[in-house]
């Protein structure tokens, strides 16, 4: 005979990338009524964060008016997450002012890794049609998200406020 008051099963103090091959997160309840003892057991699915990514987009301010070709963006992860393991065809812009786009617009052309703002960190420079960005876009202050997912699967986002004009 056991005795068993709560069972919690976690994960405690781990890196995301440690933990990603979870495939559940268990839970177990043990429940008395009377003489009988029930134990349920709760499969679901474990909640991965999202690798904070700081985002560097350029231009600083766009002119709705501009033909250009390109809106530029500039991506560092933390220490422990290289930019060369971002999945490029997976990095989009993906909301505007936090709201989700059905359709997010995809990165494509150009792509390098360097260090743009000289601050030591390594990022990946990626490029975004600037006209699909521009039609997403009114005047004023505006928060762009770039989201996408390193080559392992594991999502990563991070964001830029820019000036429309």
């Amino acid at each position: 005979m056991f005795g068993l008051d709560e069972t919690t099963l976690g994960i405690v103090d781990a890196p995301v990338r440690e933990i990603k091959s979870v495939l559940a997160a268990v839970s177990l309840e043990l429940k008395s009524d009377g003489g009988k003892v029930e134990l349920e057991i709760s499969l679901t699915e474990p909640t991965v964060l999202a690798v904070p990514a700081v985002v560097d987009i350029d231009p600083d301010t766009l002119n709705l008016k501009s033909r250009g070709k390109w809106i530029t963006a500039y991506i560092e992860l933390p220490e422990s997450y290289p930019v060369d393991e971002i999945d490029k065809n997976t990095v989009a812009i993906a909301a505007v002012d936090n709201g989700r786009l059905a359709q997010p617009v995809l990165a494509f052309g150009p792509t390098e890794v360097g260090d743009h703002d000289g601050d030591g960190i390594p990022d990946l420079m990626v490029k975004f049609d600037r006209a699909a960005v521009q039609a997403l876009l009114q005047p004023g202050e505006v928060e762009l998200k770039v989201s996408g997912r390193l080559v392992d699967g594991l999502p990563f986002e991070g964001s830029d406020t820019i000036m429309v004009r």
